[in-house]
């Protein structure tokens, strides 16, 4: 098995691949919902990049897409994408540990619940973007904060 951590884009799009390879995987996502990683920012984001640099394996964005998709939009968009692939998506986890024994690894997961569960995988894919909202912001004067 394959662990994806991160249940963005980029983890999804990794996980559809693989499941056309047969290769089982486990996306592991800490929002509640897939997508929420664009949902929970401010209302009138919009992507900078056109749709065209944006389109995922085997589901491709309608012609009649927005050039620049609007943030809500793609996150709605990436959750029925895991939902029609049927990708194995965990959502409210976290990996709280990993540790390499042999050609395998043990991976702790916690879950929203606190419950943690410990699994066996061969490998693990990192798709946790820029972690930018973990990032600490500089602070200057005569800053505006967007919320």
């Amino acid at each position: 098995m394959v662990l994806i951590v991160g249940g963005g884009q980029s983890g999804l799009d990794v996980a559809a691949r693989l499941k056309a390879l047969d290769v089982p995987t486990l996306i592991i996502e800490k929002n509640q919902r897939i997508g929420d990683n664009w949902r929970n920012r401010y209302h009138a984001l919009c992507l900078h990049d056109p749709v065209w640099y944006d389109h995922v394996p085997y589901l491709p964005f309608p012609p009649t897409w927005r050039v620049y998709t609007p943030a809500a939009k793609l996150a709605n968009r990436l959750e029925s994408y895991a939902e029609a692939l049927e990708l194995n998506v965990r959502t409210s986890s976290l990996v709280v540990n990993a540790m390499q024994d042999g050609d395998l690894g043990n991976v702790r997961i916690r879950r929203g619940d606190g419950c943690e569960r410990t699994i066996t995988v061969k490998h693990i894919v990192f798709a946790i973007g820029f972690g930018l909202e973990e990032s600490p912001i500089p602070t200057y004067p005569g800053m505006v904060i967007i919320e």
